[in-house]
């Protein structure tokens, strides 16, 4: 798709921005690939903005345990509720000894979880304890041999079944890209005004994004639920106590 112009009105004169060069004919159409051909249903990302607060808890502990909790409160009834789960994934370069560059190469992660079986586990001291006891434990962990996202992929497929689609638990993942430098990112067209998201196939997720400069020292969070829940999650009072909608596009 070709990039459109922009227009811009800078007190009482307007101007037109347009791209450098005229977008190549070879990439104006995306070819799907099979496999996105075959997803049935994609899903559109809710976008909040949590002012910054104190950092005990850390904001990805604090707000990762808060969406956590919310999402699977409104996907609840008042009279049962299903097990969950939290999977975080987690940048070993910090973990590992002697630590990775920021800038090294390749996909160096795995992940840590916690687990509500019932609605009183599900408070948040709980959660952000358990989340601090989880980071904790990365430090004493071999990552080579007791990587445990790829123990939970190789457990799966030896099931056959899709990695996080316990039928025994609820599962929501979460990415914190928190300090990953995102706001220094260059594509040759000028520094970018915010990051988006691409529809995604999967639902209960969300990511964390933090702008020391942007956005003053807050979160963006991008919460991905099916449609029924999302417009749940819009309204629930705990939730938006602490957050600021923000626009999908």
């Amino acid at each position: 798709m070709a990039l459109p112009s922009l227009p811009l009105a800078l007190g009482t004169k307007k101007f037109t921005i347009k791209p450098i060069c005229p977008t190549p004919s070879a990439v104006r159409h995306h070819k799907l690939s099979f496999i996105e051909q075959a997803y049935g249903h994609m899903y559109m990302p809710l976008s909040f903005f949590y002012p910054k607060h104190k950092e005990n808890p850390t904001r990805a502990e604090l707000l990762s345990a808060l969406i956590f909790k919310c999402a699977a409160r409104v996907k609840s009834t008042s009279t049962s509720f299903r097990p969950c789960k939290l999977v975080q994934f987690v940048d070993l370069r910090y973990f590992l000894n002697p630590r990775l560059p920021r800038n090294s190469v390749g996909n160096i992660i795995s992940i840590f979880f916690t687990t509500a079986s019932n609605k009183g586990e599900m408070q948040l001291p709980r959660l952000v304890c358990e989340l601090r006891n989880e980071v904790e434990l990365l430090f004493k962990r071999d990552h080579v041999r007791q990587n445990e996202l790829v123990l939970t992929i190789l457990e799966c497929i030896e099931k056959g079944e899709a990695p996080f689609s316990n039928e025994e638990f609820d599962t929501y993942v979460c990415s914190n890209l928190i300090n990953f430098p995102l706001s220094s990112t260059e594509f040759g067209l000028g520094r970018h005004i915010r990051m988006s998201s691409a529809p995604d196939p999967s639902k209960n997720s969300f990511f964390l994004v933090g702008d020391k400069i942007k956005i003053n020292g807050g979160v963006e969070a991008r919460v991905i639920l099916d449609a029924q829940h999302r417009s749940a999650l819009e309204c629930d009072e705990e939730f938006l106590e602490f957050a600021i909608p923000l626009p999908s596009h």
